[in-house]
């Protein structure tokens, strides 16, 4: 064992006590111990590594720890440099087990995910786009990936459809990744026109070819004849 019930020597004539007899599991800290009232957590050496600042605080546990600031506080989780990365705003808080916690909000209980998302974003029509290793993909409702991440930017499904770019193409995928327009369109000049014009309408979506023409296409890639974005939008009279 790393820790035992002895007293760890911190400072001059500064005691801290490990609070859990055994912290092996987390082989090469931080630990957890206290001094005075307030906790903290020291490294296999000794040195305390995130301060003295916590009313409670459990084990690290799969890289978090469950902590609370003051004694009317919530429970959160700090990673190894104390940063927050879930927010205080649980009643209970446990450790982690296989990537879930148990947790009680409002006095109710139930189980939360271990971030490992570089970005995401909101679910839309059961799907919700999130980021690994650089790139975009889906998940379900689930937390499944079911469109793997492979794109550089993504959009919202809307209508049944996602508008993607791959390559520095754009094209639409549906809810299982297949391609329903491959990816041949330019990306739009700005990501707010990407994110507001691009996704289909009514059946109806802008993109932009190669030649800088405006177009609007319809689910399938057939085009309409250009058009002024500004002035004329999603008309549903025209014909190809």
């Amino acid at each position: 064992m790393l820790l035992t019930s002895l007293a760890l020597l911190l400072g001059v004539g500064t005691l801290a006590q490990p609070l859990h007899q055994d912290q092996s599991e987390h082989c090469c800290g931080p630990f957890l111990v206290s001094r005075g009232s307030l906790m903290g957590y020291i490294d296999s050496s000794g040195q305390v590594v995130i301060d003295f600042r916590f009313y409670a605080a459990q084990p690290f546990s799969e890289d978090l720890a469950s902590v609370r600031i003051n004694r009317d506080g919530k429970d959160g989780y700090i990673d190894n440099t104390g940063r927050f990365v879930i927010d205080p705003n649980f009643d209970w808080a446990f450790p982690f087990k296989e990537a879930r916690a148990k947790v009680r909000v409002n006095g109710k209980w139930g189980w939360i995910v271990e971030p490992t998302l570089e970005d995401a974003d909101n679910f839309s029509q059961g799907r919700a786009a999130v980021k690994l290793f650089g790139k975009w993909g889906y998940i379900d409702q689930q937390g499944k990936v079911v469109i793997p991440a492979v794109f550089e930017r993504v959009n919202r499904f809307s209508e049944g459809f996602a508008c993607v770019i791959k390559h520095d193409l754009l094209g639409y995928v549906d809810k299982t990744g297949k391609w329903i327009i491959n990816p041949r369109f330019e990306p739009l000049p700005s990501r707010s026109d990407e994110l507001h014009l691009a996704n289909f309408r009514e059946g109806l979506a802008v993109a932009k070819t190669a030649q800088s023409t405006d177009i609007s296409i319809r689910v399938g890639g057939l085009r309409l004849r250009p058009f002024l974005i500004e002035l004329t939008v999603f008309q549903r009279d025209w014909r190809p």
